[in-house]
């Protein structure tokens, strides 16, 4: 029988595999989930028609306010095997461990496999990356459409491909249904690289693989878009968060430019004839030049940055794979300049982010270790090293640690360049593990520990925010999902029973629809007992016009609507007194019997029409 081998590359790359998956699925069943995210999986599960046009109500009232890509995953998991929390939050699991497998693989076609084996690892030990990887939240499945995209670039510009160009375009379209236009924002680097990185192939011919390979990332990107523009506004749902129920305005003005002009708000925002919903999530600081280093980022994504910057340095002056350096380079300061303009974002927006990063510095750390740049390599080392004090600084006491362990095996190397000791006495691979560990040791454990830190309202590493906290506190007294019960439901801190709500409901006389309720929030603990038959006016925060007042009405006066639940809303304050949903509610409160025995203390209105 003939021997088998296990190469270097297939052990590590399995030992990854198995790392990961152990961080991202170990005691998954403690893992907080969104109950918006849930319940837009669950509703979209429903029909095909919910599927595609991402209805985020069972009875497909309103839309997602984001193309619905992230969550056709778990929508066709909980279709298969019903709801609980594996089915909404391993896919984000299942997505990360494919993503690590596919940065490794960019990184072997680059380098090698100890290229390919430490970009793994340092995209694997981001730690936002597995924060959010143990969460519902719709990033992880982008971040596997930006690391096939990292594949195939890598894969078009070591072979001076078409094809893989225009897989490469095709991947991005593939993060546009999910992202929408931060896919779009790796283009200046494929067509760059492209042009400038392939000395080939004939400028007319260069010209002609980014024209095909463009048009057809584009026409896929757009698909989704016409389709929902071309069908008629009765056969599909409102689109979430839009003024004029169109999926153009909700993918370039509310998710596009919405997000740079308002900073943690809900807002319309005017400029001549054009008019939209702006919103952005408030966390990770302000905009700044600093922004990446600010206390609330810094732990989640910034440990590689100016390592970063000290690879792309040393690999242009090394003249080393100048197409993948500068591809990767601009798709480093492209994002990165981005996430320091946006007004608002949750700290997993950056996860993208680490895709060139961990490309970047494990080519030049093995180029390093190669070629005995011994300074090179502690220059490296101690800048990644600076980084972990600092965010040691910002999170005082957290993992304290492991920032001096770092800066030691920093000094190590320090040490070797200064002793004049050759690298060649020690063995490369050997070595570069302790490249990895001066890299990455800090990252490591904070990313390790992220499962000790769940949150529903923003998952993120390190200490728990004082303000996700406080939201989160808000969000539960109000009904949304936290802790789990032996069944794996989601109830609210109050300790509302909300099945016993439905239950007593069933045995009401009601219409065709069983409870109304202010906000997708609201509705989310229902729909996940499997009721169908809700209305979340006002849709994910009450905002959108569905249903209007007179459409209320009209529902009522049919004997469609007659119990309307009042615990949770969104938009009490004065400056959104004129929204469809507060006026639906003031009407409410003085045309319908409040219930003076409701169950589990909820306050539902009993709203009957002669």
């Amino acid at each position: 029988m003939r021997n088998l081998r296990i190469s270097t590359w297939q052990l590590g790359l399995a030992a990854l595999v198995a790392l990961t998956s152990f961080n991202l699925f170990w005691h998954l069943q403690q893992a907080e989930r969104s109950g918006y995210y849930a319940q837009v999986a669950v509703s979209m599960a429903q029909s095909w028609h919910n599927f595609f046009y991402g209805a985020a109500d069972p009875m497909g009232f309103l839309s997602l306010d984001k193309i619905p890509g992230s969550f056709w995953l778990p929508a066709l998991m909980v279709k298969l095997i019903g709801f609980h929390n594996a089915a909404v939050v391993a896919p984000n699991g299942i997505a990360t461990v494919i993503a690590v497998v596919l940065i490794a693989y960019s990184g072997r076609t680059i380098g090698g496999d100890l290229v390919g084996l430490l970009a793994g690892f340092l995209f694997s030990t981001t730690p936002i990356i597995d924060a959010v990887a143990r969460s519902n939240e719709p990033e992880s499945a982008f971040l596997l459409s930006m690391s096939m995209a990292a594949l195939f670039l890598s894969l078009a510009l070591t072979r001076e491909s078409r094809l893989f160009l225009i897989l490469t375009g095709l991947a991005i379209a593939l993060g546009f249904q999910q992202y929408m236009i931060e896919a779009w924002a790796i283009w200046p680097a494929v067509a760059l690289a492209w042009w400038f990185g392939i000395a080939t192939r004939p400028w007319l011919t260069k010209l002609m693989d980014l024209a095909i390979s463009g048009a057809v990332s584009l026409g896929v990107s757009l698909a989704w878009i016409i389709t929902v523009w071309l069908t008629p506004a009765g056969s599909r749902p409102y689109i979430g968060n839009t003024l004029h129920n169109s999926p153009w305005e909700m993918v370039f003005g509310y998710n596009a430019l919405g997000r740079f002009g308002n900073s943690g708000k809900m807002a319309g925002l005017h400029s001549g004839a054009v008019s939209f919903k702006t919103f952005t999530p408030p966390f990770s600081g302000h905009a700044s030049l600093i922004r990446l280093f600010d206390h609330q980022v810094i732990g989640q994504i910034s440990w590689l940055i100016p390592a970063t910057i000290v690879a792309i340095v040393y690999l242009w002056l090394r003249h080393k794979n100048p197409a993948t350096v500068l591809a990767f380079g601009i798709w480093f300061a492209s994002f990165a300049a981005m996430f320091s303009a946006v007004s608002g974002m949750h700290q997993y927006y950056t996860a993208t982010l680490a895709i060139p990063m961990a490309l970047i510095v494990a080519q030049a750390a093995v180029q390093m270790v190669r070629n005995n740049h011994r300074g090179w390599l502690a220059s490296l080392a101690l800048v990644s090293g600076g980084v972990a004090l600092l965010a040691l600084k910002l999170n005082p006491g957290y993992l304290r640690w492991f920032p001096p362990v770092q800066m030691i095996l920093a000094a190590a190397l320090v040490a070797l360049w200064l002793l004049r000791r050759r690298f060649t006495r020690i063995k490369t691979g050997l070595l570069v593990c302790v490249v990895a560990l001066a890299l990455g040791i800090t990252p490591a454990a904070w990313s390790i520990d992220a499962k000790n830190h769940p949150s529903f309202v923003n998952p993120m590493a390190g200490p728990p925010d004082s303000y996700t906290s406080k939201l989160a506190h808000h969000s539960s007294s109000s009904g949304a999902l936290t802790g789990h019960d032996k069944n794996d439901q989601t109830f609210s801190k109050p300790k509302i029973s909300h099945a016993k709500v439905l239950d007593w409901l069933k045995t009401r006389p009601h219409g065709g629809i069983l409870l109304a309720a202010f906000g997708a929030d609201a509705t989310a603990p229902y729909v996940i007992l499997q009721a169908q038959n809700l209305l979340p006016i006002g849709g994910f925060n009450g905002a959108d016009p569905v249903p209007t007042l007179d459409g209320f009405r009209a529902l009522v006066k049919k004997r469609e609507v007659n119990y309307v639940l009042l615990n949770h809303f969104i938009g009490d304050e004065p400056a959104y007194a004129n929204w469809e949903s507060a006026r639906i509610k003031r009407w409410v409160l003085q045309n319908c019997h409040k219930n003076e025995h409701p169950p589990q203390r909820v306050t539902l209105y009993y709203c009957y029409s002669k």
